[in-house]
């Protein structure tokens, strides 16, 4: 029984003591990125911005993999955070009370792709959903995005 008592403490301690590891080894969000958005209801593909995504850990929670994303830091700004391959960024805008949420999944250190977004005003009369995917690029040029949508992306045009 002693024997099986210690087999088990170890085994836990040896599972414990790996997990920083493959945490380690897992590519982290951060660079620029170009995001395409499919909007519902057809998920025509047709409106693309880029992103700026930087560690800052513990932005979020005290979580070691967040930070602050931007687009165009003079248009949209929020927080990312990281858990495993999953990444969620949002942001609140008080001014125009309206927020922005995406979720996806870091494919390797180049893809995203894309779970869903939603970009809505607080009252729910204008709300944008879909889904999404990007690619890692070199650097983000100044704002110009590829079509000009009459709503959200919140808010500012």
């Amino acid at each position: 029984m002693r024997i099986l008592l210690l087999f088990f403490v170890s085994f836990f301690a040896g599972m414990h003591a790996h997990m920083p590891l493959a945490e380690a080894n897992q590519p982290s969000l951060r660079g620029s990125w170009e995001l395409t958005f499919c909007g519902n209801p057809d998920k025509s593909c047709d409106l693309t911005y880029c992103f700026t995504f930087t560690r800052v850990a513990g932005t979020v929670s005290e979580m070691p993999r967040s930070g602050t994303w931007a687009l165009d830091p003079y248009i949209h700004t929020g927080q990312w955070v990281q858990h495993g391959d999953v990444v969620q960024f949002f942001a609140g805008y008080a001014v125009n009370r309206a927020y922005i949420s995406f979720t996806g999944i870091l494919n390797g250190s180049e893809r995203l792709g894309g779970i869903s977004y939603v970009d809505a005003l607080v009252d729910g009369t204008e709300v944008y959903a879909g889904t999404w995917f990007a690619h890692r690029v070199k650097t983000c040029p100044r704002i110009t995005p590829t079509k000009s949508r009459s709503g959200l992306i919140s808010v500012p045009q």
